[in-house]
């Protein structure tokens, strides 16, 4: 095997430890280096060194050319001193510093993000950034990166910045870890460029925003020893059914010999990935996979190209049988006027409701933040992680034409319910991005998935990626529509913050975007719908914008409350436009407002909705409406309905001679036939049988002690 790759095989036996968790596929080598001055002059560097290019546009606007915004970085090690050396070189034409201090969003910058440990979901990751002159520190849950974890000087000029970093791994990791030959760090690089005409990027060299959270999005650095022979490593992944390339799939790739922690290689849209590797034997398979059909031996030589090709097996996901939930009767939740919530001593596992979707059997399913809940009108039904779910945090919900139901996780990926089991998706199946937002199956029945990273297309054999590479203005897909004509929208943002892009419209071939330079309201669009004449209404952070085919224009509303933005938003069966409304200069949530057409309605907790902060609005088959809230759970409005009730439904008797509403919100009704009690969902109802005096009832009232008197 020889002494180096020997080093390599025995280090990675030593330190590669726990599952083959998905990276975003960036791959760097660090070879040793010695006698770094830190200066932001590279002529100290050795040559020869690789340049890793940072290219990818996450987030911001896209450059215009090379010469507005172009970087690359080189790495290596020192064994000695414990500590890695970065050289980022940044090519810049506008150079814009905030005059006192600053954000990360208003000057030029870089971030160094640094994961020593690569122990998956909850391995410790260290953020530095240099934002204008000012270092700031920041880290995944519970850590935090450490003035003495670094030393990172600067050297601008007209035209450009040089950057030069020291990373103490030994002040990290408390003395833990040695770099040493065979060694895999999480790594990635950013850099951000404000122009003086107001445009701003942010450029990383692996894939994905928030890498302090995830994962996934996060790198790969492979040390090795001075003199390590290395050679090109040339692959294709394919679908074994169609021997076509599978768009952006991900390589796995371990040496043998190693157990743990493997290197993951990215494709491009045609499915061809390289990477440069020490000399030695591989074992390579599709990511994610457990070791079968795709996996192969490779041995990669010195001075020659090695090439291979992948055999991908059609997406599977893994199956787990669902267990039973925990099952509670639903109580007869808190009633207001026409407004009845739903809490938690009502059934529901939270306050706080992100979607809500009523399945084929007419069961309303709601996503919260502590599992999924089915109710059928007297039962909830909740399952959570514990019964084979991904996740115990949800965002959206989908039923396709099969009757399954696809149940997306805040940031585990997505999980399809057939009644008897979950199947579960991640990236390691091929998903863009396991942090998912909204689904939409198209009318060929194609399941698109919309994630932190892009978009997903399950067609029930094969996924097939979309992100900025293919044209979409950023990563984050919040909301999903198909219009009459078949086009696909896209509401494309950061998730969870506003950092928006606007609108992008797929016709199959290709995306076209839109902005406020094309009229659009505002560039953060939460949600869209819509109207009968094919219109699309846009909610937006500055209200509602309407698509009518050639030009956007705000719709115009009668006098209401001054809530700018519309968080959610959906057109009911009758037409009415719900607005979910909120003001973000005040932090202020705003209610519920309802369009006809000419009147605007406005509802709020005064009113009887559970909260004013309403992320989820549904229109059930029986024209109620719900409102699902973070904090306050579940209302339903009957506002314009009047339901007809007789003994077909179970009242006791049709001949209705007196009503009462007690302290419950239960309404009691005195008949010729007895005495009914109607608790939103089902008739008890009492005769002469059950100790009533008489079964022709005259008068009813509920005393002060909350006893009910019955003439």
């Amino acid at each position: 095997m020889g002494r180096a790759l020997g080093a390599f095989a025995a280090g990675l036996i030593l330190l590669l430890a726990g599952p083959a968790l998905a990276h975003n596929g960036s791959i760097a080598v660090a070879v040793p280096v010695a006698g770094i001055t830190l200066d932001g002059d590279f002529s100290d560097w050795p040559d020869g060194l690789t340049s890793y290019p940072i290219t990818l546009p996450e987030y911001g606007d896209l450059p215009q050319s090379p010469a507005d915004l172009h970087a690359a970085f080189r790495i290596g090690y020192n064994a000695a001193q414990n500590a890695l050396y970065l050289a980022l070189e940044v090519q810049d034409e506008s150079v814009v510093l905030a005059r006192s201090g600053g954000n990360w969003n208003n000057q030029d910058g870089c971030d160094f993000y640094l994961d020593i440990d690569h122990l998956g979901l909850d391995s410790p990751v260290r953020q530095y950034a240099l934002w204008g002159n000012v270092l700031n520190f920041f880290g995944s849950q519970g850590t935090l990166g450490r003035p003495e974890d670094i030393q990172l000087v600067q050297q601008r000029s007209a035209h450009g910045r040089q950057y030069e970093a020291r990373l103490d791994v030994g002040a990290v990791s408390g003395g833990r870890v040695a770099l040493r030959p065979g060694l895999i760090l999480g790594l990635d690089v950013s850099v951000s460029d404000k122009d003086e005409d107001g445009s701003y990027s942010w450029l990383s060299w692996g894939r994905g925003v928030s890498k302090n959270f995830f994962p996934d999005r996060r790198g790969d650095v492979l040390l090795v020893a001075t003199g390590t022979p290395q050679a090109p490593l040339k692959g294709r992944i394919a679908w074994e059914d169609t021997r076509t390339g599978i768009k952006r799939g991900k390589a796995q790739i371990m040496p043998v010999g190693t157990e743990g922690f493997p290197l993951i290689a990215n494709a491009d849209v045609a499915g061809q990935f390289a990477v440069d590797l020490p000399a030695g034997a591989y074992r390579i398979q599709l990511a994610g996979e457990e070791a079968g059909a795709s996996s192969q031996l490779i041995q990669v030589k010195p001075g020659s190209q090695t090439n291979t090709e992948i055999l991908a097996p059609l997406v599977r996901g893994e199956v787990i049988a669902a267990g039973p939930g925990r099952t509670a009767q639903a109580g007869p939740g808190l009633r207001q006027g026409l407004w009845q919530t739903f809490g938690i001593p009502d059934g529901l596992p939270s306050l706080s409701i992100n979607a809500i979707y009523q399945d084929h059997q007419g069961a309303l399913w709601f996503a919260t933040r502590a599992g999924v809940s089915r109710y059928d009108g007297k039962e909830f039904t909740t399952f959570s992680r514990e019964d084979g779910l991904l996740d115990n945090v949800f965002t959206a919900f989908l039923e396709d034409r099969q009757g399954r139901l696809w149940i997306a996780t805040v940031d585990h990926g997505v999980s399809c319910y057939d009644g008897r089991s979950f199947t579960n998706y991640t990236t390691q199946d091929g998903l863009v991005d396991n942090q998912v937002s909204s689904l939409l199956e198209d009318r060929h029945g194609n399941l698109w998935i919309g994630t932190g990273r892009g978009l997903s297309c399950y067609d029930g054999k094969h996924l097939t990626n979309f992100t900025t590479e293919d044209g979409l203005p950023g990563g984050g897909i919040l909301a999903m529509l198909e219009d009459q004509q078949g086009r696909l929208w896209f509401a494309v943002g950061l998730l969870g913050g506003i950092s928006g892009k606007g609108v992008s419209c797929y016709d199959g071939e290709r995306f076209t975007n839109f902005s406020t330079r094309d009229g659009l309201a505002d560039d953060n669009v939460f949600a869209m719908a819509e109207g009968a004449r094919g219109e699309i209404f846009f909610a937006t952070a500055k209200g509602v914008s309407r698509f009518e085919g050639e030009h956007f224009s705000p719709l115009s509303l009668p006098a209401g409350p001054e809530y700018p933005m519309v968080k959610s938003l959906l057109r009911d069966s009758r037409g009415h436009l719900w607005f979910a409304l909120w003001d973000s200069s005040s932090q202020k949530t705003g209610g519920i407002s309802r369009y006809d057409g000419q009147r605007l309605d406005h509802f709020t907790a005064e009113d009887g909705l559970a909260s004013n902060e309403v992320p989820s609005i549904f229109e059930d088959r029986e024209g109620y409406m719900w409102f699902g809230t973070s904090g306050g759970g579940l209302s339903r409005y009957d506002g314009e309905r009047v339901t007809l009730l007789t003994t077909a439904n179970g009242l006791v008797g049709d001949d209705v001679r007196a009503l009462m509403e007690d302290r419950q919100g239960r309404i009691w009704m005195a008949t010729t036939g007895g005495v009914s009690q109607w608790d939103g969902h089902r008739f008890t109802n009492y005769t002469s049988r059950d100790g009533l005096a008489d079964d022709v009832g005259r008068a009813l009232r509920e005393d002060r002690p909350g006893r009910s008197w019955m003439a």
